[in-house]
């Protein structure tokens, strides 16, 4: 494969070595890229039912992970999400899609078109928790601790249903402290909402609502300062913000012996929380002064 190197710049004879990470894309956007590239065959090879996997990097790349295989036998798709959460730093994703192998699982609206074909919560949504975490991830109860998520949106041995994309109502439809709508594909609706919202309210808004309430798998809420006209903004806004365990809400719980089933939709509170770490933001006097100075440093670009 052919790698870039060109979003990467550097200094000749630096003194300082180092990678700027944060909001996408930054560099280790890249540089992660790149390692995915050089890791998958390897990857196959020891799993070898596992046709592709993509860690997101406008996640941070451990938030979320779509891994494509190609079952042999029912439920194949699923051994492989879990020896994914047993491998090296892979243990530390957060959200596993499976999907069926050829789908193009960097390409997360064709991921969602599998989502809403494929995906019954009721048999296919696993929490496990509590779990490791990631020491930058600080949605979790504490520190080092959190849970996972796999979706299987597999075909094997279920029924499916072509998605239909509709067309979405204005936000004021929805309730007053719904700000703005945007969809991911056919399975997955953004909604973008006030600071201070009443979670319950706005929850049971969207579920009963005619259109969207059975038109999505999944609502996802997010905050008023993630962009909509980005996906990779979008993506970044769902997957750094929210915990499996505690932020993840079915429309209906049922306890069946030992496991529970899960109704859809499945709405997501992705929120900013009380106890988040703020987003890395630009100081814009010095990123007016590093423009201006830019000639003088000896980077190319």
């Amino acid at each position: 494969p052919v790698f870039r190197v060109d979003r990467v710049l550097a200094r000749k004879d630096a003194i300082y070595p180092a990678t700027v990470v944060g909001k996408p894309p930054q560099e280790d956007y890249y540089i992660g890229e790149a390692l995915e590239d050089m890791m998958l065959p390897l990857l196959k090879m020891i799993k070898p039912a596992i046709r592709d996997v993509w860690a997101y990097p406008e996640t941070g790349f451990h938030p979320l992970a779509v891994v494509s295989v190609t079952e042999r036998y029912k439920h194949e798709g699923l051994k492989c999400a879990f020896s994914i959460l047993g491998e090296g730093q892979l243990s530390l994703t957060k959200v596993v899609v499976i999907v069926d192998g050829g789908v193009d699982v960097r390409d997360f609206r064709k991921v969602s078109s599998e989502i809403a074909k494929n995906f019954d919560p009721e048999d296919d949504l696993y929490l496990i928790a509590p779990t490791a975490q990631d020491t930058l991830d600080f949605t979790g109860p504490a520190m080092n601790e959190g849970s996972r998520m796999i979706i299987d949106a597999t075909s094997g041995g279920k029924a499916g249903r072509e998605p239909v994309e509709v067309s979405l109502p204005s936000a004021s439809e929805i309730h007053g402290d719904v700000v703005a709508l945007s969809s991911l594909g056919p399975a997955v609706l953004m909604v973008k909402v006030r600071s201070g919202f009443n979670s319950e309210a706005v929850r049971e808004a969207l579920a009963r609502h005619p259109v969207v309430g059975g038109g999505f798998k999944m609502h996802v809420l997010v905050s008023e300062d993630v962009p909509f006209d980005s996906t990779m903004m979008l993506l970044w806004g769902w997957f750094t913000r929210f915990d499996p365990m505690t932020d993840v809400h079915p429309a209906s719980v049922e306890v069946s012996g030992n496991r529970l089933k899960f109704g859809a939709p499945i709405i997501i509170d992705a929120t900013w929380k009380p106890g988040y770490r703020k987003p890395v933001e630009f100081d814009p006097d010095k990123e007016q002064q590093v423009l201006k100075n830019w000639a003088s440093y000896g980077i190319p670009g």
